[in-house]
Parts: C-alpha cells; structure tokens; sequence
C-alpha cells in the first residue's frame, strides 16, 4: 500500500507524489505508513507541492491535519506542482485564470480517467504556439492549448480550457485512452493509431467539456 505515495526531495523542500489509489484514505494510510518508519527524519521537514490527484477539499484538510499535526512537518502547499517545468516557462496567463473559465471539474475528470493506470504531469499553464509537452502518462493542462502546440501522452490527455493544438493520448497504442477538453477544437486529434481533425465552424466563445475517445475502432467525440 505504501507504494502509491512517495517523498521528493528538492532543494526548495519536499514534494509529495500520488499515485493511483481507490479512496484517499489509503493515500492517507500510506503516508502514515511511510512517515511512521521515518518520524525522525521527516520532522519539521517542508512539504511544497504536491504530484498527483487529491480531490475534494476534505481530501486535503484531512492531509494537511496529518502532516501537520502528527508528524510536525512544515506544510508550504498542497497545491499541484509542475513537473520537468522550469519558472522561464511559465507564460503570462496564470492558472488561476485559466480555471475561472473552465467549467470541467475534478469529479467529472476522476470518473472518466483512470488514475490507477498512469501517473499524472500537471502543467499549470497556457501553452503557446511550439511548445511541446510529451509524458508516459496521463498529461493534465490548467490553462489552454493553442495552435502550433503538442501534447503528447501514453495515457489520457486532459485540458482544463480550449484545446486548439495537437494531441495524441495513448500514443503506445493504448486504445482505452481519452482526451477531454472543455473545448475540443484540436488541429489534429490522434488515439493510438487513429487519426481525426476537428470539425470546421466549431465556435470558439462557447466552452462545453467534450470527451474524445475510440468506439468500434473510430473517433467518437461527444459531450460529458
């Protein structure tokens, strides 16, 4: 069980990583676990960030009152922290911002996804025109993906704005693997091995979550 969470070391303080998990109280049992055969190393340690899905906000108070109050760490933030990003890449248009347009909520995205499959970089910003983002596992984008932009997944691909760009989920060919956006207007859309563009005339004003993934081996995109 206490495989699904682990402690990285920064030199800005230490990051929690959560993996996939049935109920967040064997996340919580885990890191009680680890914690136990560690107290005196992880005293008053810092934790800044976490990698990984928390969910509701119990969920986090219930993690925060662990760390803290238990096991006397310094708790900075819980708050999803970027992976193999550095601070020169983060654009102009901050996350906060991005959610405030995006109607897709944690609840919808964790029925439809499976955490239990893949590990999740969150990306915590707009991406603009040639950047390219490519991971293993699930790829999470708190902003939007514009035009000339990549992303790149062996699982699902989710996109908390308008994704413009292109996208390819399940690119070792996994055929169970999604891209949800809440507008799905990419150049090109790609998963595993079938290929689609969106269609011509899609207004970009409204936003709506639209999931795309493979029915009888052809492209299927339809509203959540």
């Amino acid at each position: 069980m206490s495989n699904i969470v682990e402690f990285k070391g920064t030199k800005e303080g230490i990051i929690l990583l959560i993996k996939g998990y049935d109920t967040f109280k064997s996340v919580l049992a885990a890191v009680q676990d680890k914690l136990d055969k560690s107290a005196q190393f992880f005293s008053g340690a810092t934790i800044i960030g976490v990698e990984g899905f928390i969910g509701e906000e119990k969920n986090r108070y219930d993690l925060y009152r662990l760390l803290v109050e238990v096991y006397s760490m310094d708790v900075k933030s819980l708050d999803p922290v970027m992976k193999m990003q550095s601070v020169d890449d983060v654009e102009a248009e901050t996350a906060e911002e991005a959610v405030e347009e995006a109607p897709l909520v944690e609840e919808k995205i964790n029925e439809v996804i499976d955490y239990d499959a893949y590990d999740t970089k969150i990306v915590r910003q707009t991406l603009r025109s040639g950047r390219n983002i490519s991971y293993e596992g699930n790829i999470l984008v708190i902003g939007d993906v514009n035009p000339g932009a990549e992303l790149s997944a062996g699982g699902n691909v989710i996109v908390m704005g308008k994704l413009r760009g292109y996208v390819h989920a399940g690119k070792y060919g996994c055929k169970e693997a999604y891209v949800i956006a809440n507008k799905l207007v990419p150049t090109q859309i790609r998963i595993a091995n079938i290929i689609a563009r969106a269609p011509e005339g899609e207004s970009l004003d409204e936003l709506k979550p639209e999931i795309a993934h493979l029915k009888s081996g052809r492209m299927s995109i339809e509203e959540l």
